[in-house]
């Protein structure tokens, strides 16, 4: 690969005695260069000398050809490659293996090195490793090893003719058994990104990964992966390169900088991007910038122009706004949606609001004025509760309104009868269809038909013609049936204030409404006026509603709950209005995610006073973002919190039928803790009210000497 190498003129005058800068031959110099290159050595040489067989190859005309790779195992507990291509003599073998810095493939792009430092890899990891170099019928076999001042060193073992062809084979010992893993899991991670997968030899059911992507070539060489919500990485000469760490990416990039969030695989020719000695990261040189550039510049063109096309394509208005609220959700479209709804000044984008959910609202007393009433209510309540009703305060005077926001749940009724429609509705909705619906029902107090369609007319021309619109006379209409007897039954609210522990008293009211079929009612079998459960046990309700407070569960907290004697039972329970509590109970449990318990795991185990010490940001930052420190504040200490009690989660979701798993979470922050108290373990005797500039000098102190 060529390299982006300044020559610079230099005119001196009037100047003393020069010298170059030069490298001194140690055995610091040797570390550094081989041992200390490396955060991941086995990584490293894995992708150092199969990139290095890959240019040979190339040299060679021979691309399609697989090389070879033994990974160890118990009876062959051995690391090589093998390639097939150009060969070296002898003279070769000296120059490359004993001259760091020197290569061979710094004058084209066809090739993937140019450092001069990769053949030298192996030394990261082994003192010592056998070259056997093939070229033009002779066989060399040299052994390079660590000699006794610490210098590598190289030295021939033997010379022979052979019918095998050209090629190069660097091969090492595995001592160390735990290892044999992490050179196969490696290989996996570097050949998932080759184009021609090399031959495995060794292990058995080795097994190439290849990379997933939801959709491919959105702009030549730009991929989004199955994962939008992951870092992008860059993709150049089989080799990737993580694209989360770029300074000042916003400042180089704009707006297009949030892309990189979106699990984008960008390739490029080599060349194109600069890259640091180790070859983990990427060198932010203006090279690498421009290219990286224009790569996203091309792909927010092109998402631009799909999007429009895409949403152009939608007639409806309605429709066409639930796919900007939907895709203005995602990273990759974002601005896409922006730029659409901008462009064409959409009218139900509203670029203040809420992912740009637009919302109308309606003074009443002007609905009023134009002869209309709007009532609103949620199907699945079936109950009115103010739905889109609203008030403004202006100067001294509370104004009332309705909104009515541009969503898909959204049905408009119309009034054609003269009376039943509200209660025709919440019937046909609530217990027929739509359940997840809010529905807007719709009256003129004009008498004349044509004067109230014209008024309907209207408002729906300035709501853009809602895709859900029916007449009242075509819902069904409920069949009454016989009222239900109050007589033994009685409610009690739950709201009283009741702590998780405490003994639960019952001060039940008679219940003297008129059950309306259309109404959910919550109940419990009362026995002496104590709720009983399924297994004749008294049930305790204030208990349960306490530990689902604190475990954030609160949805039950505003039910009113009916007492029903047990010779009433039977008669509620084939109505399909009437619940047992239990079951709303399991019902909410169920809606327990691993990301709440993780939340509340976080809480507990994060949020002590002691436990500042390790979470501190500022203290993070003034360590470095290459601290250990620093990966663990940046880790942990941004897990979203929850207030609620993990104990009292764990009893309800056993109680209630739904397992939940905490050890893993506590696990995983137990163990980084500990990694933690290992490395720094003064941080357990600093006190949390020491300066911070305290924390963070002793921590780089640790992480110095670590690396010295």
């Amino acid at each position: 690969m060529k390299l982006d190498v300044a020559v610079n003129e230099v005119v001196l005058s009037n100047v003393g005695t020069t010298g170059e800068f030069r490298i001194r031959n140690s055995a610091k110099a040797f570390k550094i260069l081989s041992d200390g290159l490396y955060s991941n050595k086995i990584r490293a040489i894995v992708r150092e000398l199969s990139c290095n067989a890959v240019d040979s190859h190339v040299g060679a005309g021979k691309s399609d050809v697989p090389f070879e790779v033994h990974l160890p195992t118990i009876l062959e507990p051995w690391f090589s490659v093998r390639d097939f291509g150009l060969g070296l003599d002898g003279d070769q073998v000296v120059n490359i293996y004993t001259t760091y810095f020197e290569s061979t493939k710094t004058d084209s792009n066809a090739f993937i090195g140019a450092l001069g430092l990769g053949s030298k890899s192996p030394f990261s990891y082994t003192e010592n490793f056998t070259v056997t170099a093939i070229k033009n019928g002779v066989q060399r076999i040299y052994s390079a090893f660590i000699n006794e001042v610490g210098v590598p060193s190289i030295a021939e073992m033997s010379e022979a003719l052979t019918d095998e062809g050209n090629g190069v084979e660097v091969k090492f010992s595995v001592t160390d058994k735990y290892d044999f893993q992490s050179f196969r899991n490696e290989a996996h991670n570097v050949f998932k990104w080759f184009e021609h997968k090399p031959t495995i030899t060794g292990v058995s059911e080795f097994q190439h990964k290849s990379p997933e992507y939801k959709e491919k070539n959105v702009v030549p060489g730009v991929h989004v992966g199955t994962d939008e919500h992951t870092s992008s990485i860059a993709i150049m000469g089989n080799i990737a390169y993580p694209l989360n760490n770029i300074p000042e990416a916003e400042k180089h990039f704009g707006e297009l900088a949030s892309l990189l969030t979106c699990g984008l695989t960008l390739e490029f020719e080599i060349g194109e991007l600069d890259f640091a000695a180790s070859r983990e990261q990427l060198s932010y040189i203006p090279l690498t910038l421009n290219s990286i550039r224009k790569k996203l510049e091309a792909l927010n063109a092109n998402l631009t122009a799909h999007f429009a096309k895409k949403a152009d394509a939608i007639a409806g208005e309605w429709e066409r706004a639930q796919l900007l609220y939907t895709e203005v959700h995602s990273r990759l479209y974002k601005s896409a949606v922006i730029k659409y709804a901008t462009d064409t000044k959409f009218p139900l984008y509203d670029p203040k609001a809420y992912y740009g959910k637009k919302e109308f609202v309606y003074n009443i007393a002007d609905l009023e004025a134009r002869g209309l009433e709007i009532k609103a209510f949620r199907a699945r309540s079936g109950q009115s509760s103010r739905v889109g009703e609203g008030s403004t305060y202006v100067g001294n005077t509370y104004t009332k309104t309705m909104t009515i926001p541009v969503d898909m749940d959204v049905v408009i009724v119309l009034n054609d009868l003269k009376t039943g429609c509200a209660a025709r509705a919440r019937y046909h909705f609530v217990n027929r269809h739509r359940k997840s619906a809010t529905v807007f029902c719709v009256s003129s107090s004009a008498e004349d038909i044509a004067v109230r369609q014209v008024e309907y007319d209207k408002l729906i021309k300035e709501l853009h013609n809602p895709p859900h619109i029916v007449k009242a006379s075509t819902l069904e209409k409920q069949e009454r049936k016989k009222s239900i007897s109050t007589q033994g039954i009685a409610y009690i609210g739950l709201k009283a204030d009741r702590r998780a522990g405490q003994e639960d008293s019952y001060t039940w009211v008679p219940f003297t409404e008129t059950i309306d079929d259309n109404v959910t009612y919550y109940y419990v079998t009362l026995s002496n006026h104590t709720p009983i459960d399924s297994a004749g046990k008294e049930f305790p309700m204030f208990a349960i509603k306490a530990m689902m407070d604190e475990c954030g569960i609160s949805e039950i907290s505003s039910i009113r709950v009916l007492g029903v004697r047990k010779n009433r039972i039977k008669e509620l329970q084939d109505l399909d209005n009437w619940v047992w509590f239990e079951d709303k109970l399991k019902e909410e449990t169920a809606k327990i995610t691993d990301a709440h318990v993780a939340s509340l795991v976080a809480t507990e185990m994060l949020d002590s006073y002691y436990n500042k010490v390790y979470t501190n940001k500022n203290v993070a930052k003034l360590a470095g973002p290459d601290s250990d420190y620093a990966r663990y504040v940046n880790t942990y200490a941004n897990l979203k919190r929850a207030t609620g009690n993990v104990t009292h989660l764990v009893t309800l979701a056993g109680k209630y039928g739904k397992s939940v798993h905490v050890e893993k979470v506590k696990n995983e922050i137990e163990n980084a803790k500990k990694a933690l108290y290992k490395k720094y373990p003064l941080l357990q005797h600093i006190s949390t009210n020491a300066p911070e500039s305290m924390f963070a000098d002793y921590i780089k102190l640790v992480d110095k000497q670590e690396n010295i």
